[in-house]
Order: C-alpha cells, then structure tokens, then sequence
C-alpha cells in the first residue's frame, strides 16, 4: 500500500478503534454475553447513544452522539454479528431489524426516566459491589418510590417487623448547613405501606449493622433519633451527599441520566405492569393528585406501547380473509 494512502486511512482506523472500544465498554458494563443481545438490547444501546454516547473531554460529562455517529456504531455490530451468523454462533442477524431513525436527541430524553425490573435488579446488584452505602436507599427508591427526604427520615420507629409495615411520616431535608426534620412534604405523604419480604430482609441487615457500630464506637454513636439510613456513627446524610454520590454510582452503571428521584417513577412502572390502578399507586407513591400519577402512568403506557409489539396484530386475525 502506498504511504500516502496509509496515512489517509489511520485516522479512519483511529476513529474504528475507539468506536469497538466503546461498544465493547458498555456491554461488558453490563456482563453481556453474545447470546444475550437481542434486537431490544440493541435498540435500548442505540438510544442510549443518542443521549449519552460520549463524554465532553472538558466537562467529564455524558453527550449525546449524532445520529451519523450511531448509525456508524450500528455498521461496526452489523458485521460482527454477521460474522457469528457465518461462524454458526447465531441464527440470525440481530441488528438486521434494528435502525437508527434521524429523530432529534432530545425526543429520547424521557425514554430514559424509566428502569425495568431487570434493570432494576442489575442495578441494586451493581450497588452492592461497589456502592454498598447506597444499597437500602437505592431499594426503597425503586421498590416504595420514596422521595430522597422520606428516605432519609425514615426511622426505626416507623418500622413494624410485627404488623410488617412501614409508616412514611417524616423527612430530612437540607437547610444552608443544618439538617432538618420536616413532616412529610404533604398530607398524603403521611401513608402506612406494607413491609413486604425483601424489604424487611433488607431493614434487618441495615439493623444489624447498625447494632454493631453502635457497640464499636459505644458513646460517641450519635443516631439519636433513631434514623434508618446514617453514617457509620450515626451521624444523619446530607441529602446532597447521597444524590451526588447516587449520580456517580449511575454514571459508572451506565445510566448517568437515571436519578435518585428517577427511581420514583421506575416503581411506579413496576407497580404498573403488575396491574396496580390509579388511586393505589397514588397512596403508594404520595401524590396528593391524581392528575400527577395519572402523568407518569400515561407516560409509561406510552412509552411501553411503541416499545411492544402490536397486539392488534393477533385479534385482527378473525378478519384476515376479508383482505386475501
């Protein structure tokens, strides 16, 4: 090969590297194998992409990637996939039904405020390892859809291991430097729940842990009043503390758009799939309005309805000889 050519093609060459390495980041993030990445896998990946497939050299910050860039990921997974499909390790193409419609970024924003229960379950697992601290605030988040304060002013008072339930009637939040105890937000943030299994599995192991620092630091242990979620010696959250360090955890999950609030509306998908209606999602969540669960719930159902496939397709059938 001539040496001007050469030079022409290293920065294409360059340019190819550091999209595979890219790919291979995020789905090794995520432990998948290459059974695993179906059509869906790769839709939700390019979507991704397109809000935060890069990272500004100057900010550290997750960017979106244009569309042009994508479509490039999607080319580089078309022919590796082909070649499995010739290997004989898949049957078929997974990106053959997959695209990278010409849709402005912003239009994926709200695709992302939702996690599914898999996701969730990845996550919570995820926490664990490397975040442990966040691992019963991250729980409550996704599964009660706790507001970050009433997380934070959870206390072992509103914990019945007996009657298992879980009274939300109080909140921490922050005010310039001192932490505050406030009553619930509203009066329909006051709501006894149920203490489901996990949940209660959960609780204990956090008191359990705490009984031990009690022992070790013995005087100078200083959770007064009883919260769930303090330092190691007692000591309350500041609640800026935690979102920061949930928005870290997250990014290094891999879904830096996904926030500590984001969790509510994530429960509130769960509770929606398992046919929860209207007025029970709403004492669950606290909404003091309907009209507010009536948005995530429209929302959702949007969003899972152009992401599923079509159910007319099979009860339309009855009249599939009219058109033969």
């Amino acid at each position: 090969m001539p040496a001007e050519n050469l030079r022409l093609r290293i920065p294409l060459l360059r340019y190819i590297l550091s999209v595979i390495q890219a790919i291979k980041r995020y789905f090794e993030a995520k432990h998948y194998k290459l059974l695993d990445i179906t059509p869906k896998v790769l839709d939700s990946y390019f979507k991704y992409c397109l809000q935060y497939g890069k990272i500004n050299q100057k900010t550290k910050e997750p960017e979106p990637l244009s569309v042009r860039s994508v479509r490039d990921y999607r080319n580089i997974l078309y022919a590796v996939f082909a070649q499995a499909t010739i290997d004989g390790i898949l049957r078929v193409n997974p990106v053959n039904d997959v695209h990278v419609h010409g849709r402005k970024n912003k239009e994926y924003s709200e695709e992302y405020s939702f996690m599914t229960e898999d996701e969730i379950a990845e996550l919570l697992h995820f926490i664990s390892k490397n975040y442990p601290r966040l691992l019963g605030i991250t729980f409550m988040g996704a599964y009660y859809g706790l507001r970050r304060s009433e997380i934070l002013g959870l206390k072992w008072s509103a914990v019945d291991f007996e009657k298992k339930t879980l009274s939300i009637k109080h909140t921490v939040v922050r005010v310039k430097t001192v932490n505050a105890e406030d009553e619930t937000k509203t009066v329909a943030g006051k709501r006894v729940l149920n203490l489901f299994g996990t949940a209660e599995s959960c609780l204990r192991q956090i008191e359990k842990e705490q009984l031990r620092n009690k022992e070790f630091f013995q005087s100078d242990y200083q959770n007064y009043d009883g919260y769930v979620f303090t330092w190691e010696d007692g000591r309350t959250y500041n609640p800026d503390y935690i979102s920061k360090l949930f928005k870290k955890a997250m990014k290094a999950f891999g879904r830096p758009e996904i926030t500590l609030h984001n969790l509510r509306h994530s429960c509130a998908s769960i509770l929606i799939n398992k046919g929860w209606d209207i007025k029970k999602l709403q004492y669950w969540l606290g909404h003091t309005d309907a009209q507010t669960t009536l948005n995530i719930y429209s929302h959702f159902i949007r969003q899972r309805l152009n992401a599923s496939d079509n159910d007319l397709s099979q009860i339309s059938l009855a009249a599939a000889d009219l058109f033969a």
